[in-house]
């Protein structure tokens, strides 16, 4: 990628006009771009990719100025005759493209109609450089103007754009329709749609709010559009900013790369986070609707009203977005537990990337598109979010608020860099917390505390938390929190080591999990904890945290795993979904990584106490007057126990299965747990049924959860089978990355998966177009070497094949090998 484009021209309006053709997949644009020349210039550089430029004409306020123009390494470059002076001009570009199917860009996006047919839509998606592929345009975050959009489109159909229509006209079977001109925003932002959409819509505070989708779908929108409607009052009330758009859509797409796009008044979704049917759709997923929606609902503020200057910022975005959407959908949904989630998924992925020597800081300088998609990560999402989190526990909530809500006010419209943050921050919440995020932000990874006790005091040591080389002089500002004696605690850990006064008892450090770092405990502190989590007189985030950091340190050599399963063995009377869905994991990695036997089914059977007795309590009949958690409780029992061996139990999942492949009913929270155990009998005439039936099945949700099962069958010839199914049009391109990772971490086909990638190679290739696809086969392919000499053939083929995205490359060799150090470590391990 080019330099970046310098601040002396700068955009300040685009006016768009777009006809799309949907017989040949192309559209036709033409543009009239305003700009601002601030210095003597030779030189206009506007990004252009895959597009073709029929007429460009360049003139001021007064005449038509001579250029010339090539297209050179994405970039559309014009040469005026003579240097152009300080002044504004106005730039008309004609050009063409191709309406692609790689979900980047000007795409379109294939679906069954009501009738039967195959139909299309066409929609954007232009984060992070991609608005470049639909018009010549200054494609980067801090190139902020107006937009004023038109689309040709047939008459059938709606379009859809940020800002609502203006006016539109009919003539030849054609529709054109105008929008009303956008607030200053960045080129990502923009989206333009067009389809035989239909909503449904809901107006509140003079302001309409919609939801969109083909196929008659959109009526499974009503949770979704209940719920933005507060969520977006929720947010105003918080930031105390109103929204400023006069409408907000909500749209869903089949095809979609991501999982959701922050278009301002225009947010894009996978259909399966946005469609909620009260029949079939899980608590889980139905939690996940809410929190992307959430997610993309707080963008309006952080990162489309204020938005950060270049991409090495991209966490002001994301990070924020992540954090604040558990904030806004727990306030509505206290029974989901939501903050469960946020501390399972979001810390714990952000913990697992972050240990290695290859990860990044959360700021982090990018410079080339594929650099760009690679930050799109746990660090930027996850562990930015929870490094908010554990600074707003620091300062505190209203303190952590003031200090927000003055960061968006003084950049309102305008771009913002991670210094204005905690600046701003620091000025309005009252407390230092400059030095603090610094430190957070620009240093890659996070602490181990090594805690021991002697006598009443507690000797703690910090060092980096790392799974390769040892590093000890890495010092972070840590908010350190502990509850002992029932009481909580805080200092500023600020030092390499330090020592904390306690009385008797057990003594539970990061009280809460609020903090980014792990601990590490001797055994006579560890055998203080004994008691309190086999009496439950700790918090569930915290019985939780010592299970799952002590499982971190056992990985990365810091313990020993026999050590971890007896501490497991703490948890035979746990209760907590939460808490045992980290039990549960624990088993699972350490079957796959160990390749254990009957896949574990030993080790799963040693600790299926406390999922018998959840299950024996539960039944496994719902009611409508359960608390959400406890359904999920009942599938997490069920799952373990058909992996530890239980009989009674697996039949009775497989008969409720095969019921439902025969279009019977199933509970939606254990219809997952329950075909879990239909790939266990493994026959060809079942693995038909289940294609059978996800060629069926409508609900999103559900052809996701056939598809996983598909993946789980032992049989090597229909695992191939598969794959090759896979490329066919009968699974979108947006659910391979969920098909190759489900049937590469298969631990009966340790290498099937390489071989066929290996023979498939030039249609994969083509994937590379799809960044979030492609990046999800590398990591696949790589992550599921079984040992050092497949590693080292992969890593010959790659480099054979120039398949770019070194970050993403770096991050899964050095897991691939830390996978099979473990294995070679620990194979000899009874369990």
């Amino acid at each position: 990628m080019p330099e970046r484009f310098p601040q002396t021209i700068i955009p300040e309006h685009y006016d768009l006009h777009f006809y799309i053709d949907f017989e040949r997949f192309l559209f036709i644009g033409k543009q009239k771009l305003l700009i601002k020349v601030t210095d003597t210039q030779s030189l206009l550089r506007l990004h252009c990719e895959e597009l073709t430029i029929s007429e460009l004409l360049f003139s001021s306020v007064a005449s038509t100025i001579a250029v010339t123009y090539d297209l050179s390494d994405g970039e559309l470059h014009i040469k005026p005759a003579k240097s152009l002076l300080p002044g504004k001009y106005q730039l008309d570009i004609s050009f063409n493209g191709r309406l692609n199917d790689d979900l980047a860009g000007f795409y379109r996006s294939r679906y069954t109609s009501i009738n039967g047919e195959e139909a299309y839509l066409a929609t954007t998606q232009f984060e992070a450089p991609y608005a470049r592929k639909a018009f010549p345009c200054f494609d980067e975050p801090a190139f902020k103007a107006t937009f004023a959009v038109t689309l040709d489109i047939p008459q059938q159909m709606t379009a859809i754009s940020n800002m609502p229509e203006k006016e539109q006209t009919i003539a030849n079977d054609r529709k054109t329709v105008s929008f009303y001109t956008t607030p200053p925003m960045s080129t990502y932002l923009l989206y333009m749609g067009a389809g035989d959409f239909d909503f449904i819509e809901e107006k509140r505070d003079n302001r309409t709010i919609r939801v969109y989708g083909v196929n008659g779908k959109s009526s499974q929108g009503t949770f979704a559009l209940q719920f933005a409607a507060k969520a977006l009052r929720f947010f105003e009330d918080y930031t105390n900013v109103e929204y400023p758009l006069p409408k907000l859509d909500l749209i869903a797409i089949p095809d979609f790369a991501a999982g959701a796009m922050e278009n301002w008044g225009a947010c894009t979704f996978r259909e399966v986070l946005l469609y909620v049917d009260e029949t079939t759709t899980s608590v889980s997923a139905k939690k996940r609707v809410a929190e992307v929606i959430a997610h993309e609902l707080w963008h309006q503020w952080s990162g489309n009203l204020v938005t950060m200057k270049w991409w090495d910022d991209l966490w002001l975005n994301e990070a924020f977005a992540t954090y604040q959407a558990f904030r806004a959908v727990d306030h509505f949904y206290p029974q989901w537990q939501i903050w469960d989630d946020f501390i399972d998924g979001d810390t714990k992925s952000a913990f697992g990337m972050d240990m290695l020597s290859s990860t990044h800081p959360i700021a982090v300088p990018v410079h080339t598109a594929n650099e760009i998609e690679e930050i799109f990560d746990h660090i930027s999402y996850g562990k930015g979010g929870s490094v908010l989190r554990m600074i707003e526990d620091y300062i505190g909530e209203e303190s952590f608020r003031k200090g927000v809500n003055a960061y968006l006010k003084s950049f309102i419209y305008q771009n913002a860099v991670a210094e204005d943050l905690w600046t701003t921050l620091e000025k309005h919440s009252g407390h230092s917390v400059k030095d603090i995020l610094i430190s957070w932000i620009t240093k890659p990874g996070f602490p181990l505390l090594r805690a021991s006790k002697k006598d009443s005091s507690i000797h703690l040591t910090q060092q980096r938390f790392t799974a390769a080389k040892r590093s000890n002089n890495v010092i972070w500002p840590v908010p350190l929190t502990w509850i002992s004696a029932g009481q909580v605690q805080e200092r500023l850990f600020n030092v390499p080591d330090c020592v904390i006064h306690a009385s008797d008892g057990f003594i539970k450090f990061n009280e809460q999990q609020t903090g980014f770092y792990r601990v590490l405990y001797d055994k006579p502190m560890l055998n203080d904890l004994r008691k309190a989590v086999k009496s439950k007189a700790l918090h569930k985030y915290d019985r939780w945290g010592i299970l799952n950091d002590f499982w971190a340190c056992v990985f990365a050599g810091y313990a020993n795993l026999s050590d971890l399963l007896e501490i497991m063995s703490w948890y035979d009377s746990e209760d907590e979904v939460f808490v045992l869905r980290e039990l549960a994991s624990q088993c699972t990695e350490i079957s796959q990584l160990l390749q254990l036997k009957d896949n574990g089914q030993k080790l799963f059977n040693k600790y299926r106490s406390p999922f018998s007795s959840a299950l024996d309590n539960l039944g496994w009949e719902s009611n409508n007057q359960e608390d959400p958690h406890i359904k999920q409780l009942r599938s997490i029992a069920i799952s373990f126990l058909i992996r530890a061996g239980d009989n009674e139990v697996k039949q009775k999942a497989l008969s409720m299965a095969l019921s439902y492949l025969e279009d019977g009913p199933l509970d939606p929270d254990i219809r997952n747990a329950c075909l879990s155990a239909v790939c266990t009998e493994g026959t060809r005439s079942l693995f038909d049924l289940l294609k059978r039936t996800y060629e069926r099945k409508n609900n999103i949700e559900e052809k996701v959860a056939l598809l996983s099962t598909l993946a789980e069958f032992t049989d090597h010839s229909l695992l191939r089978e598969y794959l090759d199914y896979a490329m066919t049009d009968a699974i979108r391109r947006q659910d391979l990355r969920t098909v190759f990772s489900r049937v590469g971490h298969n631990p009966t086909c340790p290498q099937l998966f390489f071989q066929w990638v290996k023979n498939h190679w030039p249609v994969l290739s083509e994937l590379r177009k799809s960044h979030f696809v492609y990046m999800g086969l590398l990591q696949t392919m790589i992550t599921t070497a079984q040992d050092t000499s497949v590693l080292n053939n992969i890593r010959k083929f790659l480099e054979n094949n120039d398949v770019g995205f070194e970050k993403t490359k770096a991050n899964a060799f050095e897991t691939a090998q830390l996978y099979i150090a473990f294995r070679e470590k620990e194979r000899s391990l009874n369990v």
